[in-house]
This record gives C-alpha cells, sequence and structure tokens, in this order.
C-alpha cells in the first residue's frame, strides 16, 4: 500500500509486471540498412542470450539469396563496415561480433514485405512480443494478441535523418555510426 496524501486513504498500488520468461519466443525485425550497426549487435547478443530471438531481416523485393547471406554475414560482425584488416581490427572484430552460439542461423530470416513479417510472427504462435520498426505492425499484430513494441521513425524503417556515432575514448575519433533506428530501439528496451 502507498502512503496516502493529506486526507486521503493509502491505496493498494498493483506490483510490477514480471519480466518475460527466460527462453521465451521474441521476434526482433531490423531493416536491411542497420544489419552493419555494432550496437545493434550489442543489442541482440544481449537478448539472444536471454530470450530465443528470430531475426526478421526487412529487404527490399528484388533481394537474392546471395544479398540476404551477405546482409546476415553483416549482421553477425562479418561486414557493415568492420574492417578485415588482421593486425588493427582483431580485437574490436571480436567485441562486435554476434556468434551462432548465440543466434543460430536458423533463427535469421527475411522478408520482403509487411504482410511477410505479419504471417511469420502469427506462424511462430507463441511469442511474448515482437521489436519492429514499423508502427502499422503494432496495430495488425495487435488483433491477433500479439504485443508489439515499436522503434522506428515512423516510415517503415529504422533509419532516419542522420546518423549518430560513437566515440573510441583515446583520440575522440568517430569509429562506429549507430543508425537511429537503433538507437530508438536501445532507448526503447531500457525503458
Amino acid at each position: 500500500a502507498t502512503a496516502g496524501t493529506a486526507g486521503t486513504p493509502a491505496t493498494p498500488s498493483a506490483p510490477p509486471a514480471p519480466p518475460p520468461s527466460r527462453g521465451t519466443n521474441v521476434v526482433v525485425s531490423i531493416p536491411s540498412e542497420d544489419v552493419g550497426c555494432p550496437q545493434l549487435r550489442r543489442i541482440l547478443y544481449l537478448l539472444s542470450t536471454y530470450f530465443n530471438v528470430i531475426c526478421v531481416l526487412s529487404v527490399s523485393a528484388d533481394a537474392t539469396e546471395d544479398d540476404i547471406e551477405t546482409l546476415s554475414i553483416q549482421l553477425r560482425g562479418g561486414g557493415g563496415g568492420d574492417s578485415n584488416d588482421s593486425n588493427d581490427s582483431n580485437e574490436q572484430q571480436q567485441n562486435s561480433l554476434l556468434p551462432v552460439a548465440v543466434l543460430p542461423a536458423h533463427r535469421i530470416v527475411a522478408a520482403q514485405s509487411r504482410m511477410g513479417r505479419i504471417a511469420l510472427v502469427r506462424q511462430l504462435g507463441r511469442v511474448e512480443f515482437v521489436l519492429d520498426q514499423d508502427p502499422e505492425m503494432k496495430e495488425e499484430l495487435g488483433r491477433f494478441g500479439f504485443q508489439v513494441y515499436c522503434y522506428g521513425d515512423g516510415n517503415g524503417s529504422g533509419s532516419g535523418n542522420g546518423n549518430g556515432s560513437g566515440k573510441d575514448g583515446k583520440d575522440g575519433n568517430d569509429t562506429t555510426t549507430t543508425a537511429p533506428g537503433v538507437s530508438r530501439l536501445a532507448a526503447k528496451l531500457m525503458d
């Protein structure tokens, strides 16, 4: 019970909702232009160590299997701005990798449309929550009882105007680029 203010009785407060159970299914939709973001890899790494994450890459209608494979490699840290120089960037690459042991390859899928993402989530059935960049997903999946958290800028893409950047802390040079949609995703997860 919470203490009442002057003249009002104490009212019982509802206990906070428990966090989702470890190992539950979570769907994270990622625009193809955001897959090379190191902060996104860290977010997916943390989510994947607690939940069964199904990562849905939102790709264009003309994307080929090779394009999707390339995006998958970039998502794991094998591209998308990471240098492949053996001496200078080994430590940086080790810190940004998303290993197969954490997010298995069979949990990275691609969808070419919003309807494809909706169909995938509905087929999975028991999904604790969905993280998506498209606000219309919340309405569409909400009709079927799914909990959807939106993190995009409202135009169906995780990217907005401009880029945020990280500093390496040594000389102040920009070393990473964070997609604005990913920054909003991180902020949403911290709520």
